[in-house]
């Protein structure tokens, strides 16, 4: 997120974003000054800045709000809350304690209170090695109550931003990039765990510093100050801070804590819900987790007309770890008066609320306006959407303002949205079958949503994709539905030209041809390409193959899926293996132990083969790639399994594979296969009677291992940093249940045509936070007729962005 943070001069940064009164002359002096602090201080260790600084700002904030180091101290875990209560923590919550580990902000603002989630324990305090003047001001790490954070360094290395006058205003050096990650990391955590519009940081540098505001569109820096020789700034920042109300202070106040008689009401009616057998197994661990690690239980404000809904949240079961983008959160809510438009009664339900921030332009369709289009032509397997629109507070709409200095991006609006059904993810399928089912399911809706409403979709992706246990129209199975339409386009719209660096989408599903061609538009045969790559990539997630080695499957990913350039112009592209799989058949990997679906997988490959080898690529304008100087991948979700080494194979480094040169001069627009949804669906709907077939090689075997192969796979291969920046669509819960993370997003230019993710799998990656890492036809006669008569060849697919077009 290189291109999201703005230098913006300090006098304006503290009159136009930090509103508020200046303290009395009889206020000012009851302020501290930083007479203690000598020169040594500020190029020995940080954390000696870290005592005088609380005392100087507790001066100012005192007795409202308290300022506490809080760097030694994490946010309590799950594993130790777990030691009290003597019970086991799951390996998962262990993963998710070394995660919190590594959270701990220099300095964290809170409000005084007395049962404070910040105050140490006496053991806390026994353990400590701090010295007493440093224990005085320390504190817990809190989440769910800091209002502000700032973060220091003493070392020149170290320092995020430039020292001296002029230049550019970020360090382009390793531990520069390191330091702004942290930051970016420590706002997204605050914004990902409260309910925020913008929030307030501090960077000191030695004896400078700097005032930072985030909101979803990136972040304004202010000019630096001395603090030590000139502390009246310093002063004033704080000063407003605790006199701000909590709209100023970047809260959202159209979500307050919940009223204690409703907290009551929607525990009883959950455990009802859990208990009730009549419920699917599989959500009510969903919803249990509403209240996950004493979560705050909010009441949330959702437009509903020319009024309101009130509809009860606590933890959310998707999120982003991202500081700019949409920024989508997803949660279980209870609804005490959902109107069933049926049967006209009211009464409590549950109902699943979505919270996004959308890009503000007319290119861009608001989501409630795409289900009506939808609904109206009577397009299957969607969800039904109950109410929803701008969200507004005292009579504003809750917009970024990082634009109006960094003004070549669209601003954001607050969005919320409020649908009937709670899907869960796609990756809970119980086998391969299953799978190709729910993703045939989608595929239908995305046919009818192209034929009857004239809707192309535009982010298909795993994360998009849900599973809907109880569908209406007395279906004998559980039915998946295609999600988060806001990235959509109308058919009047297709012919619209790409005109910038980003491309809309999520960057592993994406087809080969949008990452690696910047001018070509997209059209439906880009999303059934992106269907093709949802399989194989649960197929590596969750099938034994042959890339049973981590080290393999983690190159295997960054080769085809992950791997990322720019061109000479600056457009992002994508992997030419990823399109070279399909213009020469070869997969990368078996699939193993499983014939049928080797057999489908191969189907796809195939399709796509003799799609690709129809097209003329002379129409596509080839980019000039400036390849970096070390290869960079958009890192992903922390995933990986133990497989059996035996089948281990080999893969050839890059340099030892073969060149490709697609075809030029002519198409053939017959064999050109996915310009609509035929053979795909005939595909996808075809496989299930390969079991009952008398010819049949094999039956389908239930052999998903419940295991994901990539989990924690980036993690362990990256160190520590990796797992913050996971794809929204590679982890245990997704989209409408999910529980993603993404890298800092880069988001939509000012005269964008296109959109970034959706629901909730988020958000395209600039590198920037710790380190971020790019035919000949065959087709059997008759996909239906089981797997004697396909041969080998047909389709395949890639992350998420938050990008552009």
């Amino acid at each position: 997120m290189a291109d999201r943070w703005g230098e913006i001069e300090l006098g304006k940064l503290m009159s136009e974003y930090v509103p508020g009164p200046n303290p009395t002359e009889d206020e000012l002096k009851t302020f501290a000054k930083f007479d203690e602090i000598v020169i040594s201080d500020f190029t020995g260790p940080e954390n000696h800045l870290y005592g005088p600084l609380c005392r100087v700002i507790n001066s100012v904030l005192g007795p409202s709000m308290t300022c506490k180091d809080t760097s030694e101290f994490p946010e309590e875990s799950r594993t130790r809350k777990r030691k009290k209560n003597k019970t086991p923590a799951s390996k998962e919550e262990k993963l998710q304690d070394e995660h919190a580990f590594r959270f701990k902000p220099d300095l964290s603002i809170f409000r005084t209170s007395a049962d404070a989630q910040y105050a140490l324990t006496d053991k806390d305090k026994k353990g400590s090695t701090q010295t007493k003047e440093r224990l005085q001001h320390a504190g817990r790490t809190s989440w769910h109550a800091a209002i502000a954070l700032g973060e220091g360094k003493t070392s020149i290395k170290d320092t995020p931003f430039r020292t001296g006058n002029g230049g550019p205003l970020l360090r382009d050096t390793k531990d520069a990039h390191e330091t702004r990650g942290q930051m970016a990391q420590y706002a997204a955590e605050l914004m990902l765990r409260q309910h925020r519009q913008h929030v307030f940081f501090v960077s000191f540098f030695q004896d400078t510093m700097r005032i930072i505001r985030w909101d979803r569109n990136g972040a304004l820096v202010s000019t630096p100050f001395n603090y030590k020789e000139n502390p009246e700034m310093l002063w004033l920042f704080f000063y407003r801070i605790k006199k701000m109300n909590d709209e100023a202070l970047g809260f959202d106040t159209t979500v307050r804590p919940a009223e204690a008689e409703k907290i009551e009401e929607m525990k009883a009616y959950v455990s009802d819900y859990v208990k009730n057998e009549q419920n699917p197994e599989k959500l009510k661990s969903y919803v249990k987790k509403i209240f996950e690690d004493d979560w705050p239980i909010f009441r949330m404000d959702v437009p509903d007309g020319d009024g309101l809904k009130h509809v009860y949240i606590g933890k959310h079961l998707a999120g982003h770890r991202s500081t700019t983008g949409r920024a989508t959160r997803g949660y279980i809510a209870y609804d005490p008066a959902y109107l069933d438009t049926e049967t006209g009664e009211t009464g409590p339900r549950l109902v699943f609320a979505k919270d996004t921030w959308r890009p503000d332009t007319d290119k861009i369709h608001p989501e409630i306006e795409v289900y009506s289009k939808l609904h109206a032509a009577n397009v299957p397997n969607i969800a039904t959407l109950i109410s929803g629109g701008d969200v507004v507070a005292n009579g504003n709409t809750q917009r970024t303002r990082t634009q109006e200095v960094l003004d070549n991006f669209l601003p954001r609006i607050h969005y919320r949205i409020l649908f009937k059904e709670i899907g869960r993810p796609l990756d809970t399928y119980r086998e391969s079958l299953e799978m190709i089912q729910f993703i045939g399911d989608a595929i239908e809706a995305h046919e009818a949503a192209w034929l009857l409403a004239g809707v192309l979709h535009r982010d298909v992706s795993e994360g998009n994709i849900l599973i809907n246990d109880t569908p209406e129209g007395g279906s004998s199975r559980p039915k998946a539905f295609l999600n988060d339409w806001d990235l959509c386009k109308y058919r009047d719209e297709i012919d619209d030209e790409a005109t910038q660096i980003y491309r809309s989408g999520t960057w592993r599903y994406m087809s080969a041809l949008l990452l690696n061609y910047h001018t070509k538009r997209q059209v439906v045969s880009d999303d059934l390409e992106s269907f093709i790559h949802v399989v194989i990539i649960l197929v590596l997630r969750h099938h034994d193959h042959s890339l049973s080695r981590r080290s393999d499957l983690l190159k295997y990913m960054e080769d085809y899926y992950d791997h990322y350039d720019r061109s000479v112009e600056g457009h992002h592209l994508g992997s030419l293996k990823k399109r070279d799989m399909f213009l020469t058949k070869s997969l990368g990997f078996k699939v193993l132990h499983n014939p049928n679906l080797a057999l489908f997988v191969r189907s796809l490959v195939n399709l796509c083969h003799k799609h690709y080898n129809a097209l003329d690529f002379d129409k596509f304008q080839e980019p000039t790639r400036q390849l970096p100087a070390e290869p960079k991948v958009f890192p992903d979700s922390d995933v990986a399994k133990e497989s059996v080494v035996e089948h281990h194979i080999p893969r050839p480094d890059a340099d030892d594979e073969p060149n490709v040169e697609p075809p030029r001069g002519q198409e053939n627009v017959e064999n050109q296969v996915l310009r609509t949804h035929n053979s795909l669906l005939q595909l996808f709907r075809g496989a299930p009677l390969w079991s009952v077939n008398e010819d049949t090689l094999e039956k389908w075997l239930k052999d998903k291992q419940e295991q994901d192969a990539f989990r924690n796979m980036y993690a362990e291969s990256r160190g520590p940093q990796a797992s913050l920046f996971c794809s929204s669509t590679l982890t245990t819960s997704n989209t409408q249940i999910n529980d993603s993370t993404s890298a800092n997003t880069a988001a939509e230019r000012s005269d964008s045509k296109g959109k970034k993710r959706s629901m909730l799998s988020e958000d395209s990656v600039e590198p920037e936070a710790p380190s971020v890492k790019r035919s000949r036809k065959s087709h059997g006669p008759s996909l239906l007729a089981g797997p004697s008569s396909v041969n080998d060849g047909v389709f395949m697919i890639s992350r998420s962005e938050d990008q552009s077009e």
